[in-house]
């Protein structure tokens, strides 16, 4: 059972806790019997918060976390885990000054004995990483993700609320007098020469950020992607979905105002690893069909330098898919040589070389001024990434690299440094939890902008992409339609378009990572956002469904100008006057069913021009109309 969630996206330097366990924890020698771990491998007794214990068993490729409660108090450390494989239930005298200590029972064999173990002191990087791996790969339970972060987190607050290893034998005694001064004064939260002191930790959704008084803060990433959905929704076919009408695209229509003046796109994705030509090739491939210049940056060549030089041409459209989190902060291709060696304060005591070498190599490459640049705060516009290497959490590598990431400081630089603007573009963030808070939506600025609330499916993630190039591909089509037509076939299980047919297999409950209600979508007009799901289609203003078959029967006309008059025309001698269409069989055949209200038909037949060809409509308000952006018109 997961512990209670703690407070995401806020800053805290940790609450004050009874047990000392927190920062220690024991690794096996070998038990009576004989038992031993393997060459490479380790078993470990962490001790996180909530008074939870894991009896952890990995080597460098692959762990087992074992469950289990505790309880320390007077000296007596009660220890209770329990499954088919393994067990320990016992009270027993426990010295937290020892190096080396005898258990009440064995690991590798059942039947009375004891074990012999050494103790350890994690530091706060390796802990968050033992006790996230632990909870994630329990032996008789399952938990998401998202879960076992909030597992890690609590242990982070609750490791900068505990006494340091050199207190815990006064706190074995009972002597624990001005201890609470001590932990304010971050007495145990510097290395012995007074370095790298901690001053809190952040938790970013699938990242915990920790944050230095003398250096930048570093990220323990833990996940990128949710995991697909157990059962994913198998769509069925719409009886629309076998009118002709359905494939007709106006073959005359807006010329390109609506169309980005630069007509370029990026497409990034440094977690790309297959061999195999996937979505973002697709993607690559329908764009230059439409005359676009594309630049594909995936797996090792997208490096920081890379994406500053291609987005510095100010695309038309860019799809960044990649780990984020809900400080705006996107993970790269990049590293950074500067080895994390593992020490006492373990993989941190690097990280301030790290940031220096990076700058170094920033200047290098010409970048001297991102190098420099900083947002409030001093916030940089790049970030380092401690590394999880490894499972194992105290025999491990001596060496393990950093990775790179940027911040949303990194846009704001684009556009001081190198004068981008996207206020003409298309941007889709493909990352979770991006757009939890607005601070990334607002330094990009962009004219039409999609992210993600919360953390999403990798398969469900894909098949948005693929689905909104392929469904602005067509002719007259705006981001606001497929985000309205996304929606209807999460929400319909219906199958319309032949795009619609991307999202079959993918889609999991409404509101779950699979789902298009975790996709939020905005258009920025140059002075407000406006937000799609409260906006525009889908606003108070227009009856949704009546909008969407308006539409569809202005793009039976080759020419869409034409189709959109006769919308018009039909509302103007019919629809408004409770006349019968009896002798116009297109204004039959137009409207979805006659409304009371022919005042609000009016806008509704204003919206569906609007949609189909950027005629402004008169009764939405500028801040609830969302900007139009066509592919290729």
């Amino acid at each position: 059972m997961a512990p209670p969630k703690a407070s995401r996206g806020q800053s805290l330097t940790g609450a004050a806790t009874d047990s000392p366990l927190i920062r220690l924890a024991y690794t096996l020698v070998h038990d009576s019997g004989g038992g031993h771990p393997n060459p490479g491998a380790e078993v470990d007794l962490l001790f996180a918060a909530n008074g939870e214990a894991f009896l952890y068993l990995a080597d460098a490729n692959e762990a087992l976390g074992y469950e289990g409660t505790y309880s320390y108090s007077g000296g007596q450390l009660s220890l209770r885990i329990v499954s088919s494989d393994f067990e320990a239930d016992a009270t027993f005298p426990l010295s937290l000054t020892a190096l080396q200590v005898n258990m009440p029972f064995k690991v590798f064999s059942s039947g009375k004995g004891t074990s012999l173990w050494d103790r350890e002191t994690p530091d706060l990087v390796t802990g968050i990483m033992a006790v996230y791996n632990a909870a994630m790969n329990p032996s008789t339970s399952s938990i998401s993700p998202a879960q076992a972060t909030d597992q890690a987190f609590a242990y982070a607050q609750a490791w900068l609320g505990s006494p340091s290893p050199g207190q815990v034998g006064a706190y074995s005694t009972g002597a624990r007098r001005g201890l609470q001064q001590a932990l304010h004064a971050q007495v145990g939260q510097c290395t012995e020469e007074g370095e790298y002191c901690i001053t809190g930790v952040q938790d970013l959704g699938n990242d915990i950020q920790i944050s230095y008084s003398d250096q930048p803060p570093v990220v323990v990433t833990l996940w990128s992607f949710s995991p697909s959905p157990n059962a994913p929704a198998e769509l069925t076919v719409n009886s629309l979905a076998g009118d002709p009408r359905i494939y007709l695209d106006p073959e005359v229509h807006q010329d390109s105002e609506f169309d980005p003046m630069n007509r370029t796109a990026v497409l990034i994705d440094p977690t790309y690893t297959s061999e195999e030509p996937g979505p973002i090739f697709r993607n690559a491939s329908t764009l230059q069909k439409h005359h676009y210049r594309v630049t594909v940056l995936v797996g090792k060549k997208a490096t920081v330098e890379a994406i500053a030089a291609a987005l510095s041409k100010s695309p038309g459209l860019v799809m960044f898919s990649t780990h984020g989190n809900n400080k705006g902060q996107l993970m790269t291709a990049s590293v950074v040589n500067a080895k994390g060696k593992k020490n006492k304060a373990g993989y941190t005591v690097a990280s301030k070389t790290a940031y220096e070498q990076y700058a170094t190599q920033l200047k290098s490459e010409g970048l001297a001024s991102l190098a420099a640049y900083e947002g409030p705060g001093a916030a940089k516009a790049y970030w380092l990434g401690v590394p999880d290497c490894s499972f194992l959490a105290f025999r491990l590598p001596t060496e393990c690299t950093f990775v790179v990431g940027i911040t949303p400081y990194f846009w704001a630089w684009l556009a001081q440094a190198r004068h981008v603007n996207f206020d003409d573009s298309l941007v889709v963030i493909t990352a979770c939890f991006t757009d939890k808070y607005s601070v990334l939506r607002k330094e990009i600025k962009a004219k039409s902008y999609f992210a993600y609330d919360d953390a999403v499916s990798g398969d469900f993630a894909d098949a948005v992409e693929e689905y909104m190039v392929d469904f602005l591909a067509h002719p007259t089509r705006s981001p606001e339609e497929a985000y309205y037509n996304l929606l209807r076939v999460d929400r319909t299980r219906q199958i319309i378009y032949k795009e619609d047919r991307l999202l079959n297999g993918v889609l999991g409950a409404y509101g779950s990572s699979a789902s298009v209600g975790i996709l939020d979508a905005w258009g920025w007009n140059g002075s407000v956002w406006v937000n799609y799901k409260t906006s525009g289609w889908l606003s108070d203003k227009v009856d949704q469904a009546q909008v969407w078959w308006l539409l569809f029967a202005g793009r039976w006309d080759r020419d869409a100008f034409d189709g959109a008059m006769a919308l018009k025309s039909c509302y103007t001698n019919y629809w408004s006057q409770g006349k019968s269409t009896f002798t116009a069989p297109f204004c039959t055949a137009a409207n979805a069913g006659l409304p009371s209200n022919t005042k609000r038909m009016e806008l509704d037949v204003e919206y569906a021009i609007y949609l189909l060809t950027g005629t402004r409509p008169s009764g939405i308000p500028l801040g609830r109309l969302p900007p139009r952006w066509t592919l290729d018109d």
